[in-house]
């Protein structure tokens, strides 16, 4: 281990070392190269702390100088001009509830001439009931809430035309004209707290609505109201008729919104990136036109036409606001924002916000903690505007409409223009568009107050997909913020340096600083450089970090908890890392991943689970070494990151819920194993083992194949390859029965083969949950197709006869509440016998039978099978496998109408690398869906191809990724055979 003169003075160990470093007194490489990495990390550290500290005092500068602005100055601002604003609400599968909250409190801005858009991202045709509520829900809540403020509006603006007939001609109110104006804030309240009253409360972003909308927006009325009384009572001064007529449009603009919902999903004219920047920009890029919905032969397309023949037009506004759809805004958010960006000293503002703040009373620790880091995030952001290095952070945003198409890029795909605004080159896009609009030459500015917040992910498997989606990009926008300061001249060198270096940290810190403390925590580091007076350094961070989460309604000792939530959170700022390495390697653009919302508990990837666990062992093994080597600094470092690493495992994963995840994602690989037959065949139920010789073609062309399998026997014992082939038996079906369990094999003229099956699980996407398993039979361990072919029509037949009967034998034991699926040939379904399917259906309540899309050798018969499926009992299954998104598959389906349909795995391959798979698979989800069909994606073996499939609305999968097939045989534990009561050996046979 590393040995330095201890220095005498107390903490002059890092400095005694240096000064050995840099006289070249030094010992060895690996010293050196330990204390070079060292000082790296420990530098790093502190340049975030610094960024930190700095952003936090520009944070306080602002928040000391900033003077709200009078209300009555904004109303008259507004009653001479009413800049126009469209607020955008990008949606994916959100729940209704929350919709309408969004919807809501955007509705009740006051603000003069507002559209609110729903931007619903949702495949246009779900098959699943949940996701067909959910898409109607979305669809119906833009009318649903129109016609809910209709009834204030109308009331308030026949009030209104009241007073313009009474004191149009006058100057001033009288008390009469006092006293009404004061009934109509009396009856918006009444109706504000009616609502407030009867919305259902679910959890605590209710409450936030309730509280901080509906009963804040009505104490603001009820406060004029009573202003107003008191103004007649005490024989004060009467309002003036301008300022009445401002009042009286302040009530009208807070219940007037026009509310309508778009689904660019729907056009093949739009880009049908799955992320919600292209969801924007294709909304962004209709703006100012009327577009004529046509039919053509590639889709519904959107066509430029003039206004009167126009069946969508979409204004032209001033201003965009874009909300997420699980965010709140409070009611004065726009009209604040807005009047400042039309004041002349805002004039080269492209985009304004609040950065959002968490919903406050939250329902898990682990929501409570992330909801923390995002209030002191808020007072980062904040600070950030005091140098000019603020980001767009895209849960909301006033956006000048200009500054966006100061930006446009123009692309072409399928011949349609594709408009860019919103860079969607990374996950965060939103980033990267903030370096765009500066290099543009437009600032961005963060107004000083809380006026929006936004869902905090309640689980950690949410909150691991939310993280290191943001964690992925930040290195790739590196080279383009190069790019914008590397002009700067020597006269603004300065104060663009400040800029530089705190966006320079804000997206590069959450890599180096991940990195950092693991490197920390792995090497073993001399006492003397891990000086405990360093530790001195990072007080002033931790106290004001402390000091800034008290101040915002938290505890000071959170300051310990955020510590451990970042602690189990680097595997997953490393995961998004590694995944901006790989874009920047590839050139690829990265997955959008969306935060899931739903109210069950989010499967965390298995990854993350396992790795807070590996960083808990490492930090024990650190900690041992430590010890017995007598690097007391470093072992308490290490007892600090074990105690506060273990407490976050446990409060915001919890080890059932770990080993939950862990399970639901290797209990397809962790079937029973059980000890196998020597022959390595599946442990059935005897009786249920099928596997007869075929000779006698005169039995099969008279009987059929499948009442060759009942009545015929392969005789037993050594030397049967020798025996006659088998004759038209007789005998009860009981004598026929005993028979057909000594069959052992399929015989032909190549040799004796063997049959063994596996099960594949198919599982939901969205849940990872096993929905289904497909049998698959395999002769001498490998694929029957090349097996089958060499044989001729009838003995063919025969075999996959013999393979329905070991499916058989799987249904018996597989899950009788999942669906399962055998593949059946076009051969059997056009020439076998249907009734071997019929047994099948009747052993189990949902079977598909898979038949293979791409035609074959059978292909010219297809008439004939589309005919054959149409008399097919009722209940029996048919799904199309090994399909290709063509016109030929298409065709098929149409004919076919199958209730199931199986991707072939050679287009899932590098799906997420290729855009036309993508769009044509999601073509085939949509044709699915209007066929009320099940879509299967076979071979997924990447969680790329995973997360693009999910994007694509593809519910169900299977492949190796998520489950290999596994051998019946160690789903069923072999059981003793039972004693033959008439004392006969295996070998004895039974006179016909």
């Amino acid at each position: 281990m590393l040995r330095f003169c201890r220095p005498n003075s107390p903490g002059g160990g890092a400095l005694h070392f240096s000064s050995q470093f840099l006289n070249q007194e030094a010992y060895t490489l690996q010293q050196k190269f330990l204390a070079i990495l060292y000082l790296a990390m420990v530098t790093l550290l502190i340049f975030a702390s610094v960024a930190y500290l700095t952003s936090r005092l520009g944070y306080l500068y602002r928040a000391r100088q900033h003077r709200r602005v009078p209300r009555a100055v904004i109303d008259e601002f507004f009653g001479t001009r009413q800049p126009t604003l469209t607020a955008i609400v990008p949606s994916y599968r959100e729940e209704t509830r929350v919709i309408r909250s969004t919807l809501l409190s955007v509705a009740l801005q006051e603000y003069p001439d507002i559209d609110i858009v729903l931007l619903i991202d949702d495949p246009p045709e779900p098959v699943e009931a949940r996701n067909i509520a959910l898409l109607q829900g979305a669809r119906d809540l833009p009318g649903d809430l129109e016609r809910l403020l209709a009834y204030p509006r109308e009331h308030l603006i026949a009030a209104r035309a009241e007073f313009e007939r009474d004191f149009a001609d006058r100057a001033q109110l009288d008390a009469l004209g006092m006293i009404r104006l004061g009934e109509n804030y009396d009856f918006a309240v009444s109706w504000l707290e009616l609502q407030a009253g009867s919305l259902p409360i679910e959890d605590h972003t209710d409450v936030f609505l309730k509280q901080q909308v509906f009963e804040r927006l009505a104490a603001d009325f009820s406060m004029m109201a009573v202003a107003l009384r008191e103004s007649v009572n005490t024989g004060g001064e009467f309002l003036s008729t301008e300022r009445a007529r401002q009042l009286y449009a302040r009530l009208i603009n807070t219940f007037t919104a026009r509310l309508t919902s778009f689904e660019r999903k729907r056009y093949v004219s739009l880009s049908q990136e799955s992320n919600k920047a292209m969801n924007l920009n294709s909304y962004l890029g209709l703006m100012g036109g009327a577009y004529a919905d046509v039919e053509t032969l590639s889709g519904r397309t959107l066509i430029p036409t003039d206004p009167e023949l126009a069946d969508l037009i979409v204004r032209d506004p001033d201003y965009v606001l874009t909300l997420d759809a699980d965010s709140t805004l409070l009611p004065e958010y726009c009209l604040r924002l807005v009047y400042l960006l039309e004041q002349d000293e805002f004039g080269d503002v492209g985009v304004m916000q609040t950065p959002y703040s968490a919903y406050p009373g939250a329902g898990t620790r682990l929501e409570r903690i992330a909801g923390a880091t995002t209030d002191i995030q808020h007072i980062v952001h904040q600070g950030l505007t005091n140098y000019s290095a603020s980001f767009w952070v895209g849960a909301n945003a006033v956006i000048r409409k200009a500054a966006l198409e100061a930006v446009e890029s123009i692309t072409y795909e399928g011949g349609h223009p594709v408009r860019r605004y919103v860079s969607d080159r990374t996950a965060i896009e939103d980033t990267e568009s903030s370096i765009d609009l500066v290099a543009a030459g437009w600032k961005i500015y963060n107004y000083p107050e809380r006026l929006s917040y936004s869902a905090t992910p309640p689980d950690f498997g949410s909150l691991a997909i939310q993280r290191r989606r943001w964690a992925d990009g930040g290195l790739l926008i590196l080279p383009k913020l190069r790019r914008r300061f590397k002009g700067s001249t020597r006269k603004n060198l300065d104060h663009r340096f400040g800029e530089f270096a705190l966006r320079t940290n804000y997206l590069a810190s959450i890599t180096w600083t991940s990195l950092a403390l693991v490197i920390l925590l792995i090497f073993p580091f001399a006492n003397q450089l891990v000086s405990p007076y360093l530790a001195l350094l990072a007080l002033p961070y931790f106290w004001a970090m402390s000091t800034d989460l008290k101040a915002s309604g938290y505890r000071r000792v959170d300051i310990l908890r955020i510590y451990g939530f970042n602690l189990i959170l680097i595997p997953v700022n490393l995961a998004g890392t590694a995944s901006s390495l790989v874009q920047a390697l590839t050139g690829e653009h990265g997955t959008f991943a969306r935060t899931p919302k739903v109210k069950s508990r989010t499967v965390a990837p298995l990854l993350f689970v396992v790795a807070p666990y590996a960083l808990i062992a490492l930090t024990i093994y650190t900690l041992v070494h430590d010890y017995y080597s007598a690097l007391w600094n470093n072992a308490i470092f290490a007892v600090i990151n074990l105690v506060l690493a273990t407490y976050a495992v446990i409060a915001y994963i919890g080890v059932r819920h770990s080993i939950q995840d862990i399970l639901v994602q290797i209990r397809p690989l962790l079937a029973r194993r059980q000890r196998r037959r020597k022959e390595r065949v599946a442990v059935v139920p005897s009786e249920l083992i099928i596997e007869p010789r075929v000779a006698d073609w005169q039995s099969v062309l008279y009987y059929g194949p499948s009442e060759y399998l009942l009545d015929t026997q392969a005789p037993s014992g050594k030397g049967h390859e020798k025996e006659p082939p088998p004759r038209l038996v007789s005998g009860s079906p009981r004598q026929i029965r005993r028979r057909l369990r000594r069959s052992e094999g399929i015989q032909h003229p190549a040799g004796e083969h063997k049959i063994r099956t596996f099960v594949q699980p198919v599982l939901d996407l969205t849940s990872s949950a096993i929905v289904g398993y497909e049998i698959l039979n395999r002769i001498n361990d490998a694929s029957p197709t090349p097996y089958l072919a060499g044989l001729d029509v009838a003995t063919a037949l025969v075999v996959e006869g013999a393979m329905l009967a070991h499916s058989l034998a799987a249904v018996e034991v597989l899950p009788p509440e999942l669906w399962i699926s055998v593949n059946v040939s076009h051969r059997f379904l056009l020439k076998g016998d249907p009734n071997q399917l019929i047994r099948l259906k009747s052993r189990h309540a949902d079977v598909f039978f898979e038949i293979s899309g791409r035609g074959g050798a059978e292909s010219d018969s297809m008439a004939s099978l589309a005919q054959l499926m149409r008399h097919f009992p009722v209940g029996l299954q048919v799904a199309i496998d090994d399909t290709i998104p063509e016109y030929n598959s298409l065709q098929l389906f149409s004919n076919i109408r199958p209730q199931m349909i199986k991707i072939d795995r050679s287009w899932i391959q590098d799906i997420d690398r290729t855009r036309v798979h993508q769009s044509l698979t999601e073509v085939t989800v949509r044709f699915a869906a209007q066929k009320a069909a099940i879509v299967i994606a076979e071979g997924i073996e990447t969680d790329r191809e995973l997360e693009t499939l999910r994007s694509l609305g593809v519910r169900y999968g299977q492949g190796y990724l998520l489950a290999k097939p596994i051998p019946l045989d160690e789903l069923v534990a072999p059981s003793k055979p039972e004693p033959d009561p008439a004392g006969r050996g295996k070998d004895s046979t039974d006179a016909a």
